[in-house]
């Protein structure tokens, strides 16, 4: 808290190193200020209304001529809580913090004092500065009547020019003056201290009858210069957030988020949007009362994870975390880019592309000929949500869903397949693929490669191909049967290519607590031992059983074509 005789506390602050940002602070030295009275980890501000109330204000020798210009008042205290709201978009990102006190005839006044003055002329206002801060009218903002009585709701010009003066107050400069913003960024798009409006700005609200200025927040590079000179607010949205949109209210604005599983969610829009979930990435949604571009921006060293779109025709853009795209209606573009990607395209033909990591396509929920496309990493198509059998080929690079009403899709750079909970066929190619039946009597053929295959429930033929193939059962419910005419098909298990039969994530001992393997015995009878596997030559094929109660009879089987000899290393148990 100042008085009108005693300048406030400030301090010098430095460049950085990013000359779009350089380009918000002051070039001059001896104006490069920032207060500097620091409680609780906080930079704490205060504000007062110059005239507040009614109350006589007072000011010192040499402050100006603002208070005696032909024409000057207060703000309209019906406004005060909007000028709140205005100071509170600089706090939640920067690590500021506000607190309105009241001008007294005894000399107390804000660090920032706002009144109304026709002495700023032709200017919506300005913000009155001194070299080193070392006058008390240093950060003072004085508003023209002509416009400073109009209210200062958001989505209104006084809003978004009253987050303007108060960047200046607290140390931020035009980016046409001084050091210069690159080309193509002098536009409120991104900085609210430019003079120089993004397309769509005025939109047109049917309630008021009238046209909205539609920028409510700092944008990207006034976020990053304010941090710059104040540090981050890392409280704010630091837990999980969904940011939800309207088509019908258009706007500008940035997100800062301090941290949490985050969300953004357009499942209402109709028109195309596009969204890039990279930091320091602007998004254009598609409104309907007014075309918009790059109206949304994410702060940089902010981490948005997913993003639902709608039914227009989109583009998504995930960043380097692990991201969940869901396009939903329409024929939608989605880029994973790095991290562990979930993409799913929901109706429409859409065009998924997990880049970097391990990504995952969610098939079953896509309506239409859809196109997968890997990269580097394990990638997945998953048919786990079709409602009838599929039939995928990584070879021919076709996944056919059509009798499940999926379409027919394309796929490539993919190393996985996950099928339905219906009778699948899936075949691999040349890498060496996972391949998961899923439920249902499924046919998976690996073909070459060093592939694992995975039958799940349901009675599944397995065929590995060439190459060191793993065939893996993980609950004994995966089993179909324990005879040879109802259990799972191995076609052509082959020890000289290192084919082996994995049953460490069973159980073998339903008896126990413990996590027991399997012990081998060969072809030897059940000795009414729980944990025993055997296998026997039956009809000219090898029958693989394993007990695990103890009682002596075949709790499962596996039938290997061919006549076998089996060894414990063929297993792993």
């Amino acid at each position: 808290m100042a008085t009108y005789t005693q300048a406030s506390p400030v301090k010098t602050y430095s460049l950085t190193a990013d000359a779009r940002f350089n380009a918000l602070l002051q070039a001059d030295p001896a104006y490069r200020l920032a207060w500097s009275t620091v409680s609780a980890g906080k930079t704490v501000v205060s504000y007062s209304f110059i005239w507040g109330g009614g109350v006589a204000s007072a000011f010192a020798s040499g402050y100006g001529t603002e208070m005696t210009a032909a024409t000057v008042g207060a703000l309209p205290s019906g406004d005060y809580a909007n000028v709140a709201l205005a100071f509170a978009q600089w706090a939640n990102v920067a690590n500021l913090s506000f607190k309105q006190v009241a001008e007294t005839a005894g000399g107390t006044v804000g660090d920032i004092r706002l009144g109304l003055s026709s002495r700023v002329g032709d200017a919506w206002g300005y913000t009155k500065a001194t070299a080193g801060g070392a006058a008390n009218s240093h950060g003072d903002i004085w508003i023209n009547p002509l416009y400073g009585r109009d209210s200062y709701a958001v989505n209104t010009y006084n809003f978004t020019a009253l987050m303007h003066e108060i960047g200046h107050a607290l140390g931020l400069a035009h980016p046409s003056e001084g050091f210069i913003i690159p080309t193509g960024y002098d536009y409120r798009t991104y900085t609210i201290m430019s003079y120089n409006d993004p397309y769509g700005v005025y939109a047109y609200n049917p309630a008021k009858e009238d046209f909205d200025y539609i920028i409510q927040t700092p944008m990207v590079y006034d976020i990053a210069a304010i941090q710059a000179i104040y540090g981050a607010n890392m409280s704010y949205h630091a837990g999980d957030n969904t940011y939800a949109y309207s088509p019908g209210s258009p706007f500008y604005a940035t997100i800062w988020d301090a941290g949490g599983k985050d969300l953004i969610d357009l499942r209402t829009f109709k028109l195309d949007c596009w969204v890039d979930l990279h930091p320091g990435a602007y998004s254009t949604l598609g409104f309907t009362n007014v075309s918009v571009s790059n109206n949304l921006g994410i702060a940089y060293n902010v981490t948005i994870e997913d993003c639902y779109g709608g039914a227009g025709n989109d583009t998504l853009v995930g960043n380097e975390a692990n991201n969940a795209l869901y396009g939903n209606a329409g024929n939608d573009r989605l880029y994973g880019y790095g991290g562990n990607d979930k993409l799913s395209g929901g109706k429409g033909d859409d065009i998924l592309s997990g880049g970097d990591g391990n990504d995952t396509f969610l098939a079953g929920d896509d309506l239409g000929n859809d196109r997968y496309v890997g990269g580097p990493g394990l990638d997945l198509v998953t048919y786990a949500g079709a409602t009838v059998g599929v039939t995928v080929n990584l070879a021919t690079g076709v996944g056919d869903g059509t009798a499940a009403g999926l379409g027919k899709d394309t796929i490539s750079g993919v190393e996985r397949v996950t099928g339905s909970a219906y009778a699948d066929t899936l075949l691999g190619d040349a890498n060496d693929n996972i391949l998961s039946g899923n439920g249902g009597n499924d046919t998976i053929n690996g073909m070459a490669g060093a592939d694992t295959l995975r039958g799940g429930s349901g009675q599944d033929r397995l065929t590995g191909g060439s190459g060191a193939d793993r065939f893996v059962f993980e609950r004994v419910i995966e089993f179909a049967g324990s005879t040879a005419t109802t259990c799972d098909v191995i076609t052509d298990f082959k020890h000289a290519d290192g084919d082996l039969i994995v049953l460490t994530p069973i159980d073998a001992n339903s008896l126990t607590s413990a996590d027991d393997a399997f012990a081998f015995i060969g072809t030897a009878a059940f000795h009414h031992v729980a944990g025993e596997l055997r296998y026997a030559i039956t009809g000219g094929n090898t029958l693989v059983q394993g007990d695990i109660n103890g009682d002596g009879l075949a709790d499962f089987a596996l039938l290997l074509q061919g006549s076998l000899s089996l060894a414990k290393g063929d297993f792993l148990l």
